[in-house]
């Protein structure tokens, strides 16, 4: 999908404000040498606003910064009915957790009826529609570039899918609105792991053509100095049971070196 020639639009949680998304900074580097520009679209912007550096044709768009005059708002709200309804009628009866859709429709409503405005402002920052789409998490921006695709103020968007936008059980019941709709509009997906991969296809094999597999990366620093009479062991996960912690403590208890 790189295009020297053309912008990219990344889609992010919060990155490059805030600290919770540092392992895109590796990533960002890589996009900016492939694409003319790079807009960066977080969907919030966290109180501590420290920034990661950006290369010089990267931009941040803060997209709720970005004005609707009323009556665009109102447009935008009738018209976004219907097509929110339809989504809503898919989510009902041909999603694979239809029990929680049905719990979740008034939310799901409102969500909706939030992305198609935020799809809206989005409008006024297309450069080109023929531009790369591409949200970094399978979850609402997702449900938002598909609205665009599917009204052809865009062409194509993909994503990547890691852990709590992909697994409908990660360790709880894990609702993923719209996921049908998400599915039938992007163009690929890729998953962090080939185990995300093989998850997805085969929930949803008659979208097996679009999804893929790309791990995450970091710089090479090479290897670290290592003194064979102590081990060292470092962790940046969150305490939480999904990420095994426990495994670690146990296979911990069987070294004998310090």
């Amino acid at each position: 999908m790189a295009d020297s020639k053309k912008n990219l639009y990344l889609f992010t949680s919060t990155f490059p404000y805030g600290s919770s998304e540092v392992f895109i900074k590796y990533e960002i580097g890589i996009l900016s040498q492939k694409f003319k520009t790079v807009f960066i679209l977080p969907s919030a912007v966290p109180a501590e606003v420290t920034k990661f550096d950006l290369p010089n044709n990267c931009n941040v768009i803060d997209i709720e910064k970005i004005e609707l005059t009323p009556i665009i708002k109102v447009t935008t709200i009738v018209k976004s009915l219907l097509p929110a309804l339809g989504i809503l009628f898919n989510e009902l009866f041909f999603s694979r957790q239809k029990k929680l859709a049905s719990k979740n429709i008034k939310n799901n409503f409102y969500q909706l009826m939030a992305l198609f405005l935020r799809a809206e402002k989005l409008k006024k920052k297309i450069v080109n529609r023929t531009d790369v789409f591409y949200t970094y998490w399978f979850s609402n921006e997702a449900t938002m570039l598909g609205i665009l695709k599917k009204d052809k103020s865009i062409n194509k968007f993909g994503t990547r899918a890691h852990g709590f936008d992909l697994y409908v059980d990660n360790g709880k019941e894990n609702y993923l609105a719209c996921r049908e709709f998400q599915l039938k509009q992007v163009d690929l997906v890729y998953c962090v792991s080939k185990v995300g991969s093989d998850y997805l296809c085969n929930i949803y094999p008659e979208y097996e053509h679009k999804i893929n597999w790309s791990h995450l990366g970091t710089d090479n620093n090479g290897i670290n100095p290592f003194n064979k009479n102590d081990l060292v062991i470092v962790t940046c996960s969150n305490i939480v049971p999904v990420k095994r912690l426990d495994l670690l403590i146990g296979a911990l208890r069987k070294v004998s070196v310090n």
